[in-house]
């Protein structure tokens, strides 16, 4: 994952263990294999053209510069699917069918105009369905809201079937709709329920029920919308917002704000319009930093699904009761059909699937919360502010949903990331490590540190993402991605001296081409830096030169200018006055009229061209023509050779060193450079070797 916010990647092969990882600080998308170390050369980008397939160019050599504002990325099967969201308002969607191949045939399907946002795009969610990835929803900056077809082929179109809005009827006076533009951060959506919710700046939740792809956008009277204000006035924007869909006409909205050590379960009913607010916390010690949910399914629950969707607790193991084996009622005659009675099933017999919350803190306690809990009194203490509030010290008490478990799993450090399978809970910290925990007891299984520990010059880089994929495990820090497997060691892998064995040849008799694959990508990163090192040299030299003078760029250009002119000029007047020696017989001295008198050497009244000497005056300002710069004194190159330091690149020491010893030794014995020819010389040499 490269460097920048809102990292995303998504394996797309998970048995060869092939990554898609994404960064909106360069806007392009890298494939991968983590464990083998390869990068695939080529990369997909939000390019206006039709293949949007980079190739010979590595972004992590590139200017930290694009017009992506959002991104998603999803697959199906091995097809990659990039879902752009653009500072301009577009929607475009990369389709990338065997993507991990070098020249796959991507395409870029880019939304109509009149179908596109009329802002920057802030937030992309893709609706998981029965079916895979089929629709996905955008929310900008205007405040508006957009559900989207999303194209599985490159033959299919980026076509928005709904668009929504803070400003919708029913929730804000008419006169007032038209002034407000408030952004949307946040977009959920249950396109199988109907149902789209959004998150806007102010901290307001709007739902809207019976979205259906196609009609709605024809129909829009067939949607209806429910506003829910702001916990408080003081509300922030959301920072997570998520949906469980009991049905089509009610829903329960997951609400955090930025900056809370809380959030809110809001059950929304469409028939009344009534909302329930329930406030989950009693257990976090800071700001909630990573929330995330597992929701279990209303309808057609499998029973494995069951199983792994149960919420980890610390209580004893269930038992079920074995019913008896079934025995016919009566004896029934020789090859007759035989009737059984079948016990029915208790209530309760088999554990129920429940949905719960897992969020951590910025002092690193992660807390769990059933989702289906019920508000209790908790004890709040509360302290006043001045010694008349001695009466208000105390506690007081506030409804709120316990934390069913909570531990410290990181001490000090803030948590930026979690994930939660059916086996562990891997935490994610903002100093970048990964720490693995058993999801019953809550042990601590493995610390994965980070890949580049802080130095004195780069800060500590946080966890962005967390894919847990069976046994493996992938976290992104920064630029760089950690893969690893959990796996049994097997005896024959390692000697008795613990010294791993050589490697065994495959069927067609060569070893295994792991390493090899290493060292190619190695050396296609090498040969893109050698590429680009030396412009980053020139640059960092004329930067240098520049910061010597006390210069910027445009001044330096026009001192350079001055000096030719001014060189030009005296040029030009020792012409003149080599001609008119030859002419007159005489030189003109400096300072004469330009005319000549009538009674000259050869008496002829003609007009001499007009010439000047040069000023016997060294100094910039006295022959200066163009705009006036001042250069410091300390800035100014020095003129003498013995008082320059061994490190100043201008020395006699430097690469050109010779040439300035030549133009002194040409000047006259004793004699030193004038500031400006010297100041003249650095410049054409900065010039040059850019």
């Amino acid at each position: 994952m490269q460097a920048g916010k809102n990292n995303q990647g998504v394996p797309l092969q998970p048995g060869n263990c092939a990554l898609l990882s994404a960064s909106l600080a360069t806007g392009v998308v890298i494939r991968s294999y983590p464990f083998s170390g390869k990068v695939v050369r080529g990369h997909f980008d939000a390019s206006s053209t039709t293949t949007a397939l980079g190739l010979g160019v590595n972004p992590n050599f590139q200017e930290a510069f694009s017009n992506v504002s959002a991104l998603a990325l999803t697959s199906t099967g091995g097809t990659g699917l990039v879902i752009w969201g653009l500072r301009s308002g577009s929607v475009a969607v990369t389709v990338a069918p065997r993507a991990m191949e070098v020249g796959c045939s991507a395409r870029m399907i880019k939304c109509t105009l009149p179908d596109a946002h009329s802002a920057r795009v802030d937030n992309i969610q893709v609706d998981q369905g029965a079916n895979g990835p089929e629709y996905f929803a955008t929310g900008a900056t205007d405040g508006s809201v957009k559900l989207w077809a999303l194209p599985t082929n490159q033959r299919g179109q980026v076509n928005c079937v709904w668009t929504g809005g803070y400003t919708d009827p029913g929730h804000l006076d008419s006169d007032v709709a038209s002034f407000v533009a408030v952004p949307c951060l946040k977009v959920a959506t249950s396109v199988s329920n109907e149902i789209v919710s959004a998150g806007f700046a102010d901290g307001t939740v709007l739902v809207w029920f019976g979205v259906i792809p196609g009609l709605a956008l024809a129909d829009p009277t067939s949607v209806k919308c429910i506003r829910i204000p702001p916990p408080s006035l003081q509300a922030s924007s959301p920072a997570t917002l998520h949906l469980h869909t009991h049905s089509r006409n009610i829903v329960s909205v997951l609400v955090h704000h930025f900056g809370d050590d809380h959030f809110y379960r809001l059950r929304v009913d469409k028939d009344t319009g009534l909302v329930k607010r329930t406030r989950f916390g009693a257990g976090p010690l800071a700001d909630l930093t990573a929330v995330v949910t597992e929701f279990a399914k209303q309808e057609k629950e499998d029973a494995r699904s069951a199983l792994g969707s149960t919420m980890p607790s610390g209580a004893a193991t269930p038992t079920f009761s074995v019913p008896p084996t079934p025995r016919p009622d009566r004896p029934s005659p020789a090859n007759g059909p035989l009737y059984l009675t079948l016990p029915t099933p208790e209530t309760g017999s088999a554990p129920k699937a429940r949905s719960f919350v897992i969020a951590g803190d910025a002092l690193g306690r992660v807390c769990l919360w059933d989702w289906d809990g019920v508000e209790e009194v908790i004890p709040k203490e509360v302290a006043g502010t001045c010694e008349s509030d001695e009466a208000k010290k105390g506690k007081s008490e506030m409804l709120e949903v316990r934390a069913s478990i909570f531990w410290d799993a990181a001490d000090g450090e803030g948590i930026s990331t979690i994930t939660w399978s059916e086996i562990v809970i891997v935490v994610g910290t903002t100093y970048g490590d990964a720490l693995i925990f058993d999801s019953l007891t809550q042990r601590l299984l493995k610390r994965i540190p980070a890949p580049s520990p802080a130095s004195a010059h780069h800060s500590h880089e946080g966890v962005s993402q967390i894919i847990v994929d069976g046994d493996v495990l992938l976290v992104g820090v920064g630029g760089q991605v950690t893969a690893w497997q959990a796996r049994k060691e097997s005896g024959k892998a390692v000697n008795g001296w613990g010294k791993a064995t050589k490697s065994k040849k495959n069927k067609t008799g060569g070893t295994t081409a792991k390493w090899q694959q290493i060292s190619h990508s190695l050396n296609q990163l090498k040969d893109e830096n050698a590429r680009s090192q030396p412009s980053l040299r020139r640059a960092r030299a004329q930067a240098g030169a520049l910061a010597e003078m006390g210069m910027d760029e445009s001044e330096a250009v026009q001192y350079l200018m001055m000096l030719s002119r001014e060189e030009e000029d005296a040029r030009a007047a020792a012409q003149a006055e080599n001609a008119n020696v030859e002419e007159n017989g005489r030189p003109i001295e400096a300072g004469s009229p330009t005319n000549s008198n009538p009674n000259t050497y050869h008496g002829s009244p003609t007009s001499s061209t007009r010439s000047t000497a040069p000023s016997t005056s060294t100094s910039p300002s006295s022959r200066r023509s163009g705009p006036s710069i001042y250069i410091p004194a300390n800035r100014r190159p020095r003129s003498s050779v013995e008082d320059t330091p061994d490190l100043s690149p201008y020395t006699s020491r430097s690469p050109y060193g010779s040439y300035q010893s030549g133009r002194s030794n040409r000047s006259g014995a004793g004699s030193s450079l004038d500031e400006d020819e010297e100041l003249r010389m650095v410049l054409e040499l900065s010039l040059l070797e850019q």
